[in-house]
């Protein structure tokens, strides 16, 4: 989901919609193609509400068709996470492919979970 709301020409993307995560997996791929210079990411995750030595590890990666050839973002990768973290990268849209998507990977024992979100934030080209 995009939303245009910056005065200026902002777009807010949607990487990961707030929900509690057990499991690891993608995020659905965002067409930045209309996006020009830094663009930056936020992954906000709560505590963990399950699990034994509960891990939890973000990534972004890209893709021309967003179907196939998913590569990791260069500097796309968010600290490990073991507890409450709010943490924020920079990346440059035009280094990449058009399409780009959150990767989760949960980790340790006894069923983890994390309340996780990640957003977007980048200037629209006019």
């Amino acid at each position: 989901m995009n939303i245009d709301y910056l005065a200026g020409g902002g777009t807010l993307f949607s990487l990961l919609a707030a929900a509690s995560v057990n499991a690891s997996g993608n995020g659905t791929g965002v067409d930045i193609s209309n996006c020009m210079g830094d663009m930056l990411v936020i992954a906000d995750i709560g505590d963990s509400t399950a699990g034994s030595s509960p891990t939890m590890d973000l990534k972004l990666q890209s893709s021309a068709d967003n179907s196939t050839g998913w590569t990791d973002v260069p500097n796309g990768a968010f600290t490990q996470a073991t507890a409450k973290s709010l943490q924020k990268l920079v990346i440059h849209p035009r280094d990449l492919n058009k399409y780009l998507r959150a990767v989760k990977t949960i980790g340790g024992t006894s069923s983890p979970a994390f309340p996780v979100a990640m957003h977007a934030i980048a200037l629209k080209q006019v």
